[in-house]
């Protein structure tokens, strides 16, 4: 009798076991990666125009609708990039700062720097 006691606790312990290994198993942690575009995004264009010796190297571009301009001051002197007809406006730019715009509309923009107004440049956007 005393191994029919033994053995029927050792089967109890053996199914709390088991139930208690299901009850408390972590999650499984694969991922299934989403579906993939036939046509992913595409990335969007940039142009880069530097602001040294007074001046907009690049001070006219033709660029495409979509594409985001960056102008980077590499001069000594705090300038800004000021769209003529106040579409984009930059803060005054240290040396090594960035100012960016991304054009959505086809047109002519030009721009000029606020503290210097020599200084300017135009952005053409076509399709």
């Amino acid at each position: 009798m005393q191994k029919d006691n033994k053995r029927m606790w050792l089967i109890i312990i053996a199914v709390v076991a088991v139930v208690l290994f299901m009850l408390y198993k972590k999650p499984s942690t694969d991922i299934t990666p989403a579906p993939t575009s036939k046509n992913p995004p595409s990335q969007t264009a940039i142009a880069t125009v530097s602001v040294s010796n007074f001046a907009f190297n690049g001070s006219s571009i033709q660029v495409k609708k979509g594409t985001r301009v960056v102008w980077t001051n590499i001069d000594g002197a705090a300038h800004t990039v000021t769209s003529d007809s106040g579409v984009f406006s930059s803060a005054l730019l240290q040396r090594d700062e960035s100012f960016s715009y991304t054009f959505t509309k086809t047109g002519t923009y030009p721009y000029h720097c606020t503290p210097h107004p020599s200084m300017h440049g135009i952005v053409t956007v076509t399709e």
